[in-house]
């Protein structure tokens, strides 16, 4: 015979352990959150690891329409370096399409501050060597190039919600006015993604 176990005390067990797994999933939840540089308020369209640093492209919209557009570096949550676009203060963000192999378009989102330009990279297709970096260019070359960790906190994919990418840069189509598509730039993609093959 087996002992018998009052069913209340195996209720109140029962009723404890779904507590416990309960916030032990919540806690896993939370720490699973990827980190970025976006403030309440801002959607994360672009962000990853670089480091020990952290690189956002963060959105806000008003009434549904875009309201700004900023990009956010450094530690978490001591932003370093950081570009506004509003359509009061006229900065834009531009961005154009580099196709390197049949399978590796490269998407770049950057701004300028006077002679260096800031790059935000995310190569797709089967023949990318990595998903997505950030880059430094002074005067056209590149100085600094920093890959993205493939952790919780890559987001290195540009999100539609701030632009529509086709396969040409005709089909490429922004979803806010403070993004703008230019053709007539070379931002070095085939040295930020070195496919294997390809003559650079």
């Amino acid at each position: 015979m087996f002992p018998t176990f009052p069913i209340e005390v195996a209720r109140r067990a029962g009723l404890a352990l779904f507590a416990t797994i309960g916030a032990l999933a919540a806690t896993s939840s939370l720490a699973a959150d990827p980190v970025t540089q976006c403030r309440v308020g801002e959607q994360p369209l672009f962000s990853c690891s670089v480091g020990k640093k952290i690189v956002s492209l963060c959105g806000a919209s008003v009434s549904g329409a875009s309201a700004s557009l900023a990009y956010r570096f450094g530690l978490p949550g001591k932003v370093e370096n950081e570009f506004v676009a509003t359509m009061a203060n006229g900065n834009r963000f531009h961005t154009t399409v580099v196709t390197l192999a049949p399978r590796a378009n490269v998407v770049e989102i950057w701004f300028d501050r006077g002679e260096v330009r800031y790059v935000m990279n995310t190569c797709m297709g089967g023949d990318c060597p990595s998903e997505a970096a950030l880059t430094v260019l002074e005067r056209g070359n590149i100085v600094v190039r920093m890959p993205c960790k493939d952790d919780g906190n890559l987001r290195g994919v540009f999100s539609s919600d701030l632009i529509e990418f086709g396969d040409s840069l005709e089909h490429t189509k922004p979803k806010t006015p403070l993004l703008v598509v230019d053709d007539n730039y070379d931002n070095d993609a085939d040295k930020v993604f070195v496919i294997p093959g390809m003559v650079n």
